[in-house]
This record gives structure tokens, sequence and C-alpha cells, in this order.
């Protein structure tokens, strides 16, 4: 009777152990992200009274991401509503790969997804600018089924903490020494900024180490849109790239090498491996989903943190991703889809007797997976006197001989020296290349079989030069 007594205790000591752990862990948990809202608030006094020592043994104390419930389970009609608002802003100004390139032209830089007014709904803000002197963000609340813009605010060298359980949210600027601490919130259904610290940094000092950082939601596509980025590591995103009108899981797999330098390259579509490539160097890549006629494709760049290196449209057929267009080795600083079009704006530096010439080539859609191609690129600009994007005549300075065509079969003319020319068209093999000169007596083809070398043979223009 006894023994069975001792038993019982065991047993029920044993339960009572592990009902305490598991409560206690799940405290710790829950306490964690809890106290983030009460340790960022201890920040921002400690900065106000100028006690940034104490800020820091606070920031220290918090979680180094933001863990937000309501960005972890956003419902499916409010990221509806923030997908289509970001796809307009998209749309209207692209991403730094894709927008139309000038040195005032702005691009969005990312989007964060956060509970600005602490009402428990996502809200979002979304950055973009040109440059650190001109970006700012626009934050929007979710209201009456609609992404309602509330305010603007400057956001230079800047990153955004979550303010969890309270209105608002935290930025931090730093740039030169220089750092300021910001509370953005909403009051009366518009954005407040009111600063809280703003200080100069001592030799041995450093920025505060903030925590609760907002992740750059077009890092990782999470509302799915059709933003070009670039990634090192695996990646995975949902898109109809199989034009079944519904969300295909793809899976991004660079692999072999080290951080750096990855060899090769793999998609799975829904589990399945649908395409690889063969052994190469990179360090970084570039997708984007394209619609062509009702149809969707995928564009992959190899190197797309320059945007130099192999590109392909990959059409989904037989179960595997085809190369519908093989665009070769090249630095595509913009693709887009006009009507039945994709047009693709390339940054070539090596042409004989140009240099750095930006033109475009473009792919005509005869079916899912077809494309026809001219051959002639139009050429957009190039440089000349260290001036990019001159668009203007040339001057020979040694005589040019032009053919009728780009092969270079038919003599056609002679273009003395000091003639004035503009360059119009380009067409290029692994083996030569030709440029398309026009002028008010002469429209011809220059053929060079110099490409990829060096030498006075290709200076052919004044004020042109490294050219190769």
């Amino acid at each position: 009777m006894e023994t069975r007594k001792v038993k019982r205790f065991v047993v029920a000591s044993g339960v009572i152990i592990i009902l305490m752990t598991v409560f206690m862990l799940s405290y710790m948990a829950v306490g964690a992200a809890g106290n983030d809202g009460h340790n960022m608030e201890m920040v921002l006094k400690s900065i106000k009274a100028g006690k940034y020592g104490e800020a820091e043994a606070y920031c220290q104390k918090m979680s180094r991401r933001a863990d937000e419930k309501c960005v972890k389970e956003i419902p499916a009609n409010i990221k509806k509503v923030f997908k289509n608002t970001v796809e307009e802003y998209l749309k209207k100004y692209g991403t730094f790969y894709t927008h139309d390139y000038s040195e005032a032209a702005k691009y969005v830089w990312g989007y964060f997804l956060t509970d600005i007014d602490n009402d428990g709904n996502a809200d979002f803000l979304i950055e973009y600018g040109s440059c650190e002197a001109d970006v700012v963000t626009d934050a929007f609340l979710y209201r009456n089924s609609k992404a309602e813009k509330v305010g603007t605010f400057v956001s230079d060298h800047s990153n955004f903490c979550a303010y969890e359980g309270h209105n608002g949210i935290v930025r931090q600027q730093g740039h030169m020494g220089e750092e300021t601490t910001k509370l953005i919130s909403v009051e009366n259904g518009q954005l407040k900024v009111e600063k809280y610290g703003d200080r100069s940094l001592g030799d041995n000092e450093n920025y505060l180490s903030m925590g609760c950082f907002l992740e750059n939601c077009l890092d990782n596509d999470v509302l799915g849109t059709e933003a070009s980025e670039w990634y090192k590591e695996k990646h995975t995103t949902y898109w109809d790239i199989t034009n079944n009108n519904k969300d295909d899981k793809i899976e991004f797999l660079p692999s072999g090498g080290d951080y750096q330098i990855k060899t090769g390259f793999g998609i799975k579509i829904n589990g399945e491996k649908a395409f690889t490539t063969k052994k190469q160097s990179y360090v970084s890549y570039t997708v984007r989903k394209l619609s062509i006629k009702g149809k969707n494709y995928l564009y992959l760049c190899l190197n797309g943190d320059s945007n130099s290196g192999p590109a392909y449209l990959l059409a989904f057929k037989n179960k595997k991703m085809v190369k519908a267009i093989d665009m070769g080795v090249s630095n595509i600083e913009n693709i887009k889809v006009k009507e039945n079009r994709v047009i693709a704006k390339v940054i070539c530096g090596d042409i004989p007797g140009l240099g750095a010439v930006r033109y475009q080539s473009v792919y005509n859609c005869t079916g899912y997976g077809s494309f026809s191609h001219k051959p002639e690129n139009k050429i957009l600009s190039y440089t000349h006197n260290n001036k990019w994007d001159y668009k203007g005549n040339l001057v020979t300075q040694k005589a040019i001989t032009i053919y009728s065509d780009y092969n270079g079969k038919s003599f056609k003319d002679t273009i003395p020296k000091g003639s004035k020319v503009k360059a119009v068209e380009c067409y290029m093999t692994k083996r030569f290349c030709a440029v398309h000169l026009k002028g008010k007596k002469y429209n011809g083809w220059y053929v060079s079989t110099d490409y990829d070398s060096s030498g006075d043979v290709d200076m052919l223009f004044k004020g042109v030069y490294g050219v190769g």
C-alpha cells in the first residue's frame, strides 16, 4: 500500500514538474516578445534624458528582429490590399534593377509590415527615392477595406523598429557620426514625427544597437508582388508560373561554392526539379515574373547584384522550365513587357569604336515559349567626353570603311576623317561586332573583328576613349 502511494506521488510530481517547465518556457517566450515593447519604451526615455549608456543596456535586451503576430498571421484580404498598393508603386517607379535609369530616377527601396497605430492589424510602409538625399517613406493604414495613406516622412540612412504595444514605430538614423532617433506615430488619422534624441558620436562611441528591426519584405517578396530583386542564398516564393490560375511554390537553389561564389543553380516547381544550369561562377541572382499575352514567364539573371551575367526568360513546358529566350552574358539594366514584346535595355562596355553603349534589344512573342528576335539592336546612348547618355553626333578621327550589311560582305563606302555621324544600331556575335553609322552623306555598317581587343584600330571618334 505504501509502495503504491510512493509511486503515485512520484508520477504526480513528475507531471507537475513537466507542466511547470512547459509553463515557464511559454512564459519566457511570451515574456521576451512582450518585453520588447517595454524595453523600447525605456530606450526612448533614456535617449530623451541623454542617457545613451542606459539606452544601450535596454537595446541589448530586445529581440534583434520584430516578431509581430499581426504580420505573421496577416489575413488574406489585408494582404491583397497591400499587395495591390505595392504593385502600383512598382509599376510607377520599378526597383533598382528594373526602373528606367537616369541620375534622377526614383525607385522602390523596399516595403515593411508592422502595426503602426497599435490596433492589432498590420499596416505598411513603402520606401522610395533616387538616392539617400531624397528617399522618403509613405505610411499606410488598413481602413475600411482599403490602404489609406496617412503621411510621408524623410528616411535617409535609416532603420525602422517595431514598437510593440504602443502607437508608432521608431526610426533610427545614423550617418557620418551623427545619430537621430524619432518616433513615427499616428495622431488624429495623420502621421506624427517626434524627435527623441540627436547626438554626435565621440571617438569611442558607437551607434545604438537597436532591436526589433523591421524586415524589408521586398527581399523575400512577402506579398507575392512581381518585383525583381537579387538574392545570394536559397529563396522560395509563390507565383502562378505554371499558368494554372493558382500560386506555385518556386524554390531557387544556388549550389556549390562558399557564401560568395556559387557554381550551380537549380529551380524546383511544387517540389519537382524543373531547371538547372551548367556549372558557372556567380555571386547572386535576380528573379522576376513577367506576363506576356496572358501567360507567365520567369526572368532569371545570374550575378543579379549587377545584372551582368547569363540571363534567361524561362517558360514552363512539360513539367520543366525551358529557355524561351537566352540573352547570353549581358548587363541588363532594365527589362519590361510592352504588349507582345520583351524589351531589354542592355549596357555593353566593349563595343569597338564606342566603348560603353546602352542599347535596346527586342524580342517578339509568337506563341507561348516562342520568340523572334531582330539581330540589330537600337543604340540608345554612348559615352562621349566622359559624359554618359550622349546621343549626338560623333566626329571621325580616321577614315572608316562601311558596308551595306552587318556581316561586312558588301563594300559600300568610306567615311572620311572629320565627318559627323551617329551610331544608331549594333550587332554582335562571339566573333565580331558591327555598328550602324548614319550621317547626311553616309549610311552603313562599320564591322570590327577586334571585338574584346584594344588598340588604336578602334579609336574611331574624337572624345571617345577607353574603347576596346
